[in-house]
């Protein structure tokens, strides 16, 4: 070459490359052969500031670099230091075990429960406290309902744009759509199994995953899935949705009208069961024989029926204020509706009626109890004058219970017969429908998790947040996840809780970040900023998690005289993250975060110790507020009553919940 080779010159070379070349096809290319020293150091220089990366002999890779993403504005750099969180209320610090020290270099792995992803379509309803409603007509505020049978509040929505969509359906009929990302929590064949292939004992029985729509279809493929076995739990009985309306009349009386009532002009009853005779009686109902099993019913002003109840056969329906009613009206007027036009079938419970919509009021009844119902349909065929002709379209609801018998008749809640098997949900297909707008919501509910169309049960943020806000004097790194930017852009969910931690100043007097906030969500070691503190919110590793080993041990390279924090994702009561033992073999510190009770978190802090030794250490309790605010923090210890366990024996009982604790294994440090 004539000119003389120069660092900016091989740059330059690079740069026209396409992102993978060789070391020696570059050199040809470009005719470069008496300055090979030139050539070689500035390829040592590039590596070193992280512009390429050797991947084979001889073979590089151009580092895709990423730009932070502006919040408030420019730059600044101040001396590195670590700060911990500390609670909003009291002012008390995460003072981590006292043995506990940080130095330059060191990796502090945080080890939680995840979050769930929840993207619908816009039209997908949602069960609210007021009914089914799409999930595009909620607000913050407003109040789901969750599967455990409570009420949580909406703390934020959250559109996410075009996604691709999928359609879940189940084999008891009902379906709901989701995107890519959507959280589900699942049983496999593997963990409903007591026992191995070699008889010995499965110690993976009754645990459930946390899944995406994506892994799933990974493992399972689209169509039908049911070979699969995957099953989804079903809702806990719902105690009160909440909703104030008029239940003047008896549950149980109107269930018996809507069942064998003739409800339209002069109200008559039909019956052979002499307890619904009583039963009227007792009421103060008068009752005169028509003829056969028919009977006029006369109310003397003494009961009145809700309004618009009096309707054709086929066109009654259960009142709003009765199908969100507290647990007990629910639960008579589901025995009122059984004891007449219900029987049983083995181990089912069959409703009969020629209204469709009262066959779907009474499935809503059943699964609000904690129940499974499935409804058929077929066309009635009778003979008249020797001729036969198609009748009405008949609805059977088919139900089950595990444990509440749904009758009140002696005679059928002899025949009745509990389900010994649970009543999961079971997957049965997975459909593609296609790329559609989608909106997911967040609730205050410890787990996240509501109830979508047809009772369908559908998620570390918050310290890695108060770590940034608590070191903002050292210019911290922060490594968002896939909710944090999109199109370089920072989501409302992300400045929502920004503003939250209204007690640090994000931005300096001139606007500009006093943060770096970098969109990695892969290749994380190439993009440390050495020297400083780093903080990678969720490594996401779908399926492989052996991978966290080789991920950590790059950071670590790169670290200099930084500190870097990492969350991962972690199974509710394990004692290490995604990945097992591979979690601990470059981390200096762990904190686990599992849940503590109905609303809490407990923090275990400790040195990171072999595979078969859980991380031990101090216990803190604590909530968080708003997402992001630590409240109520304070150091808890083994209950010494039950030893952590939870229960107790108690006399004529057996194993009861332990009355000190409340079940929870842990009490107040200093209490006792």
């Amino acid at each position: 070459m004539t000119e003389k080779l120069t660092f900016d010159k091989v740059k330059a070379f690079i740069e026209l490359e396409v992102d993978e070349f060789y070391l020696e096809k570059l050199r040809e290319k470009h005719d470069i052969s008496g300055d090979c020293s030139v050539f070689y150091t500035s390829i040592s220089r590039l590596v070193q500031s992280k512009k390429i990366k050797k991947v084979g002999r001889g073979v590089y890779r151009k580092v895709k670099q990423i730009k932070p993403v502006k919040v408030f504005g420019g730059k600044r750099r101040l001396p590195i230091r670590l700060e911990f969180p500390h609670a909003q209320d009291t002012g008390m610090e995460l003072d981590f075990a006292g043995d506990i020290v940080f130095r330059e270099g060191d990796l502090l792995l945080l080890s939680g429960q995840s979050n769930k992803g929840k993207g619908h379509p816009y039209d997908t309803p949602i069960l609210t406290d007021h009914g089914f409603r799409n999930i595009g007509e909620i607000n913050i505020g407003d109040k789901v309902i969750t599967p455990g049978g409570d009420r949580t509040n909406i703390t934020g929505v959250f559109p996410r744009g075009n996604q691709d969509v999928y359609k879940f359906t189940f084999t008891d009929g009902s379906n709901v759509e989701v995107d890519a990302g959507h959280m589900w929590k699942i049983q496999t064949i593997y963990q409903k199994t007591r026992k191995t292939g070699h008889k010995n004992k499965n110690t993976h029985y009754g645990e459930s995953s946390l899944k995406t729509t994506k892994e799933i279809i990974k493992q399972t493929g689209l169509g039908d899935v049911y070979k699969y076995k995957i099953t989804i739990p079903r809702t806990n009985e719902i105690k009160d949705f909440g909703f104030q309306g008029s239940t003047h009349c008896p549950a149980y009386l109107l269930g018996i009208l809507l069942g064998d009532g003739c409800l339209r002009g002069k109200i008559q009853f039909s019956t052979n069961e002499p307890e619904l005779l009583t039963y009227l009686r007792k009421l103060g109902i008068g009752i005169k024989h028509k003829g056969g099993y028919d009977y006029y019913l006369n109310f003397n002003n003494k009961i009145h029926l809700p309004r618009g109840i009096k309707q054709l056969s086929s066109s009654k329906f259960v009142p709003r204020s009765y199908l969100l009613s507290p647990w007990p009206v629910r639960r008579a007027l589901l025995a009122g509706l059984l004891d007449t036009d219900g029987y049983v079938k083995e181990q089912n419970v069959v409703f009969t009626t020629v209204s469709q919509q009262l066959a779907v009021d009474v499935k809503f009844i059943v699964e609000s109890l904690g129940g499974r119902a499935n409804i058929s349909s077929r066309i009635t065929r009778y003979t008249y004058k020797g001729i036969k002709k198609n009748g009405q379209r008949s609805y059977n609801v088919y139900i089950k219970f595990n444990k509440w018998c749904p009758f009140r008749l002696k005679r059928k809640a002899h025949e009745w017969k509990p389900c010994k098997k649970p009543l999961h949900k079971i997957l049965k297909t997975i459909d593609y429908i296609g790329n559609k707008p989608t909106i997911c919501i967040s609730t205050d509910a410890p787990d996240g998790m509501y109830l979508a169309k047809d009772f369908i049960a559908t998620h570390n943020t918050a310290l890695c947040m108060n770590f940034c806000a608590e070191n903002i004097d050292s210019f911290p790194i922060l490594m968002g996840n896939e909710y944090t930017t999109i199109d370089d852009e920072p989501l409302p969910r992300f400045l929502n809780r920004i503003d939250n931690i209204n007690w640090i100043e994000w931005a300096d007097e001139e606007g500009n970040d006093r943060f770096n906030l970098l969109p990695v969500t892969s290749d994380y070691a190439e993009h440390i900023v050495k020297d400083r503190i780093n903080i990678i919110d969720w490594i996401n590793l779908p399926g492989e998690y052996y991978l966290i080993s080789p991920i950590m041990e790059g950071i670590k390279r790169e670290l200099g005289k930084g500190i870097a924090i990492i969350a991962i994702q972690k199974n509710p009561g394990m004692g290490y993250g995604r990945g097992g033992h591979m979690t601990k073999d470059f981390a200096d510190c762990e904190l686990l975060l599992d849940q503590f009770g109905d609303k809490e978190i407990l923090l275990t802090v400790g040195k990171v110790k072999e595979y078969l030794h859980p991380v031990s250490g101090r216990m803190f309790a604590y909530e968080i507020d708003k997402g992001v605010k630590i409240m109520n923090f304070r150091e808890v210890v083994r209950c010494p009553y039950c030893k952590g366990i939870g229960t107790t024996y108690q006399k004529g009982i057996g194993q009861a919940q332990c009355s000190e604790c409340n079940g929870r294994g842990k009490i107040d440090k200093g209490v006792f």
